[in-house]
């Protein structure tokens, strides 16, 4: 996989700030980690919860470090995928996240 800045912004459909972003996080689930204590479909609904308690937290430290993060959910799923080697069903890409700097003010 070649990680371009415009590969980032075509994963996360266009997006300027993925463009623009210092680092990018693809969060992807194994969902079988998952089912082995909450039987379907629970166990998407707490992989699902568990992206965005990872998705929070992982924005309040970037804060805290003077970093400005962002995620979203805007993806073009089956590029990431195949990009990543993942097959979208036994592991699937969830949600990006990001960071850069924030602008002068």
């Amino acid at each position: 996989m070649n990680a371009t800045r415009d590969k980032a912004a075509l994963y996360c459909a266009g997006q300027d700030f993925a463009r623009n972003a210092a680092a990018l996080f693809l969060m992807t689930a194994v969902f079988q980690r998952t089912m082995w204590k909450y039987h379907m479909p629970r166990a998407y609904r707490v992989v699902l919860l568990d992206a965005g308690h990872l998705c929070q937290t992982f924005c309040l430290v970037a804060t805290w470090l003077g970093l400005a993060p962002f995620c979203t959910a805007a993806l073009l799923d089956s590029l990431i995928e195949d990009d990543l080697g993942i097959d979208g069903i036994r592991e699937s890409v969830l949600y990006v996240a990001g960071v850069g700097l924030p602008p002068n003010l």
